[in-house]
């Protein structure tokens, strides 16, 4: 038989701390292990490893027959983390059909998951609203989807009342009898010895005595305890009792009992000799996880993550805040910026577009990098992340859903700032639509314009890891490219005297930036929008079409250094 888990010889140190050595486990289908031990003693890591979300030094780990974070192994494999995080903005019913679509599973069924785990009546409330208890509820029905061929569940009753615990600790009886496998941590021995086949303790030190789980024998019957040998280990799974006898595994379902928590170990897997603190050869490679490549239609999870995403940042303030900014600024430029229509000879919504520009390098950036410089490390901060990257979706995905979602609102903050000023330039001068190309023209690029400066905050989140200083080089990266990158030019040109410099190397100095290879597409493409800005002799020298190019090559520069990023970002 194909065991679920099972684990070699696995080692793994942080530096001069090493969390796991020589641990060797074997899960079978239908089989429900409880791993026990101290704070600090290996368990999270274990499960962090099987999950594939961090790499291990040294051993063998297979997973339902693949490597961990393979494509078979996350496609049967089911999590629930300690303190289940989800974002407080989405409902629990948009969390769970979030996760149905991530799997491939049909989102209507995210109504009848909320309602086995007891969250029916509070399925349309946002999370950010709910206990405790019932996040964790939350997060056991999205480790129900799709059937799990192995349940890696880490402190899976934290926060549930006895009756909760009572339901979960059944559930996981259903499961079992369906074949699928649990590995489930915890510190309260008396409540999982009566509800899993088989303990497995992660010690530092020496085991005092161990045995296996209670087993309530048949009537006219002896009860039976198998004997355990003591074991001493360091940081790994020790110890092995003889094989069940036929009783154990037709025994009726143990009823929960009450008891105190404790610690201490009781029971070991694999009896092995105490061995001497080994630490990694630095010689040896170390075993890096390879990237995720899923199976099935990427476009379907692209799509789920952006729905998601995009719910998520109609609710945030700071976007409302954004495109409030963007139709404010918007109004008062197409109001006071028309003025000189006459002198230069242009029309009015040319005008319009001109100062549009202008404000456009300034305010798209800036609004780009507040919607993305928390896209990955407001996820490692809230917790979310972890539980994202044990679903068959890859984190190139992850980050295309991001970004069209985000796409999507600059695209109706930049549509909404532009449409009302060329609505009120209109109503004031029907005669002005010959400016309307012109206009177009501006509300793409500036989509386009968005996309490289969110990518760029992709990548400082993914460089940073915390949203406070992801939020700090954001802000510097603008000052930089839109303001400084511009006077440092100035004060060259200025020096240069008219030198090599100003005729041969600021041009393609100043479509190198985005933003200026922006502002000169813009008001280079329109004759009479450059007349209006006063940059015709820069717009003859600095053809659109390079500008065009600078601006197509920046989001897909951008876009491969944050995947690099990302890949980096360890949950």
């Amino acid at each position: 038989m194909t065991q679920s888990l099972t684990l070699s010889q696995l080692t793994k140190s942080y530096q001069d701390t090493q969390a796991l050595r020589d641990v060797s486990l074997d899960v079978a289908p239908g089989e429900r292990v409880a791993l026990l031990g101290h704070n600090g003693a290996g368990k999270s890591t274990l499960m962090k490893i099987v999950l594939g979300l961090i790499p291990y030094d040294s051993g063998e780990v297979r997973v339902l027959g693949g490597a961990p974070g393979s494509g078979a192994a996350r496609a049967g494999v089911a999590h629930l983390p300690e303190n289940a995080a989800f974002h407080p903005a989405l409902t629990g019913l948009e969390q769970i059909r979030y996760y149905l679509r991530l799997r491939g599973q049909p989102a209507r069924l995210a109504g009848d998951l909320l309602d086995r785990v007891g969250l029916g009546d509070a399925a349309k409330r946002r999370i950010g609203t709910y206990s405790k208890g019932m996040r964790q509820r939350v997060g056991l029905a999205q480790a129900l989807i799709g059937k799990p061929r192995l349940l890696v569940l880490d402190e899976p009753t934290s926060g549930l009342d006895p009756v909760s615990r009572r339901d979960f600790y059944a559930l996981l009886d259903d499961l079992a009898a369906e074949g699928a496998s649990v590995l489930l941590s915890s510190h309260a021995l008396t409540e999982v010895e009566a509800r899993t086949d088989r303990l497995v303790i992660l010690s530092r030190w020496a085991a005092r005595h161990a045995r296996q789980p209670r087993r309530p024998a048949p009537s006219g019957q002896p009860a039976h305890r198998p004997a355990c040998r003591p074991a001493r280990g360091a940081g790994r799974a020790t110890g092995r009792c003889p094989a069940r006898g036929a009783h154990e595994r037709h025994r009726p379902a143990p009823q929960l009992r009450a008891g105190r928590e404790t610690d201490h170990p009781l029971a070991h897997r694999r009896a092995q000799p105490d061995r001497p603190r080994r630490r990694r050869d630095p010689a040896q490679p170390r075993r890096h996880l390879q990237p995720f490549q899923p199976e099935g239609r990427p476009m379907t999870r692209i799509i789920a993550t952006a729905i998601t995403e995009f719910r998520i940042a109609l609710r945030n303030r700071w976007v409302a805040i954004a495109v409030a900014m963007m139709v404010l600024f918007s109004l008062v430029l197409s109001a006071a910026g028309s003025a000189p229509t006459g002198a230069l000879g242009v029309d009015r919504l040319s005008v319009t577009v001109a100062s549009l520009t202008s404000l456009s390098v300034y305010l798209v950036p800036l609004v780009a990098l507040l919607m993305s410089f928390d896209g990955i490390a407001g996820e490692v901060e809230r917790g979310t992340l972890p539980l994202v990257l044990t679903y068959p979706v890859s984190r190139p995905e992850i980050l295309l859903g991001k970004l069209l979602a985000h796409l999507a609102v600059l695209t109706l903050a930049v549509a909404a700032g532009f449409g009302s000023a060329a609505v009120a330039t209109l109503a004031m001068d029907a005669s002005a639509s010959s400016g309307l190309p012109a206009l177009w023209r501006l509300l793409w690029s500036s989509v386009l314009l968005g996309a490289a400066f969110l990518c760029l905050g992709y990548a400082l989140s993914g460089l940073s890891r915390r949203p406070s200083g992801a939020a700090g080089l954001a802000i510097g990266l603008w000052l930089v490219m839109i303001v400084l990158y511009d006077l440092g030019l100035l004060a060259a040109v200025v020096s240069d005297g008219g030198g090599w410099f100003t005729t041969e190397a600021f041009p393609w100095l100043l479509i190198a930036n985005p933003a200026d290879a922006f502002r000169l597409f813009n008001l280079a493409a329109s004759e009479a929008a450059s007349a209006a800005a006063g940059v015709a002799g820069a717009a003859n020298t600095i053809p659109p079409a390079h500008a065009l190019a600078s601006m197509l090559l920046w989001p897909v520069l951008a876009l491969g250094l944050s995947v690099l990023a990302f890949r980096k970002v360890t949950p």
